[in-house]
């Protein structure tokens, strides 16, 4: 069952995949945080950034688990809720050594490679979870979409946290499902009693 926690473990999964690609670039880390909280030091060294902007209901799954109650209230099913994340990913580094570019480039690579994430247990501590699992051996598996950002949406991303910009690129992880904590009634099967009926002069008849 995907609890409450789904959404911070996706950014863990995907954190900890871009942690392990960039592990070429000595000294490369990778943050989960406001671009405009970045630190000096952060913004001129290898540093990659990935924060969640959005979360907007999935089309396609909104309406899955309708109805999740019967005409008397009583809950049927256990309501799940579908999202999609939106994620920029922001790089940092010397200018002179184009090390925001490659980095860039081995994020995107990877992404390309493995756009399908199995999300591990969130660990709660901020660090980075453990690199996920073979998406062939899970059955909870978010795909990462390249989204397209043109120049006005950028500046408006960028003009809302009121920070310099940084070369960025943008994802979708869908479908995001969460479980409601709640179980489901079983209802058992009420038997109802056959009923003779009679003619109505058979009625009659009967009455003294």
């Amino acid at each position: 069952m995907a609890d409450y926690t789904m959404i911070a473990a996706v950014t863990q999964a995907l954190q900890a995949l871009v942690q392990d690609a960039v592990r070429s670039v000595p000294g490369a880390t990778v943050r989960t945080a406001r671009p405009d909280r970045l630190l000096s030091h952060e913004q001129t060294s290898g540093t990659v950034n990935i924060f969640l902007y959005q979360i907007v209901p999935n089309a396609q799954w909104r309406n899955s688990d309708l109805p999740t109650r019967n005409a008397e209230g009583i809950l049927i099913q256990r309501p799940r809720v579908a999202l999609d994340l939106y994620y920029l990913i922001s790089f940092y580094g010397e200018d002179r050594d184009q090390v925001p570019q490659v980095l860039a480039g081995i994020t995107a690579s990877a992404l390309h490679i493995q756009p399908a994430l199995a999300t591990q247990p969130f660990s709660g501590n901020g660090a980075p979870a453990s690199p996920p699992a073979d998406p062939a051996e899970s059955a909870e598996l978010i795909t990462f979409y390249p989204v397209t950002l043109n120049l006005e949406e950028l500046s408006k991303i960028w003009l809302i946290f009121q920070a310099p910009y940084a070369l960025s690129i943008a994802y979708r992880a869908s479908v995001v499902f969460i479980d409601a904590d709640l179980e489901p009634v079983t209802i058992p099967l009420v038997r109802r009693s056959s009923l003779a009926v009679m003619p109505i002069g058979a009625q009659r008849a009967s009455v003294p």
